[in-house]
């Protein structure tokens, strides 16, 4: 599952000219992607009982709905022509958590 992620979101940048064909071909060799899927937490139908369960569904359903990259973080610079040369994204650091 981790790699349909990762090729079909390189495949995007690629297609939206975000990546060049080299970088992307990089991305797609990288051994430690970056790119991760958790299916760990799951709410069965035998929670329904459970006091919580309407919390906890919520919980789960604003996990699922957040996006995976902050936006506010992503830059891209503009290369000849106006063409994306490079995405940026920049991470907190151990000073700056939320």
């Amino acid at each position: 599952m981790t790699q349909r992620v990762r090729l079909r979101l390189v495949r995007w940048f690629r297609r939206k000219g975000f990546l060049s064909r080299e970088a992307a071909a990089d991305m797609l060799i990288w051994q430690h992607s970056g790119f991760s899927v958790d299916a760990s937490v799951r709410i069965s139908l035998a929670d329904r009982d459970v006091p919580e369960y309407f919390q906890n569904l919520e919980h789960l359903l604003r996990y699922y709905a957040r996006p995976t990259f902050a936006v506010q973080r992503l830059s891209v610079g503009s290369g000849t022509d106006d063409k994306p040369e490079r995405v940026r994204y920049t991470r907190e650091t151990a000073g700056t958590c939320g």
